[in-house]
């Protein structure tokens, strides 16, 4: 019986502390990766839904054949103002309404052609995506 309580087989209460500050640590730091996973999808899904929607603007102002007056616009479906039936007047999209467009109207020198550049922002006016592209005039 005296071998059995002088035997010091096992853990002091310092070295389960410790261990268990070691495993707290690292698995703290491994579920900030998923955290950090998990916001960079967001943004990509933005990221993506916003170039999509430049995608369908510049197709949609192709097909309306429009000449437009060379400048920026950030209001729409009105007199002087380019059509964009995905957007409102204030330039919100319907799908969307933390997303607005912003266009500007560029001449190209010695061709027939207005370079465009689409821009999609948040409401609070960081930019999403912007891409270009060109329209025919005449």
């Amino acid at each position: 019986m005296k071998k059995i309580l002088q035997s010091e087989k096992g853990l002091t209460l310092v070295e389960l502390i410790a261990a268990f500050v070691i495993i707290t640590i690292l698995l703290i730091s491994f579920f900030s990766f998923f955290s950090q996973g998990a916001k960079y999808s967001e943004i990509n899904d933005d990221s993506i839904k916003a170039s999509n929607l430049a995608r369908q603007v510049l197709e949609e102002l192709r097909s309306n054949n429009e000449a437009m007056p060379v400048g920026e616009y950030t209001s729409f479906n009105n007199t002087g103002k380019p059509t964009i039936s995905l957007v409102e007047q204030n330039g919100v999209f319907h799908s969307n309404a933390e997303l607005k467009l912003k266009l500007v109207f560029s001449d190209e020198v010695n061709t027939d052609l207005v370079k465009v550049k689409i821009e999609i922002l948040q409401v609070s006016g960081k930019s999403v995506t912007e891409t270009y592209g060109y329209l025919e005039v005449g």
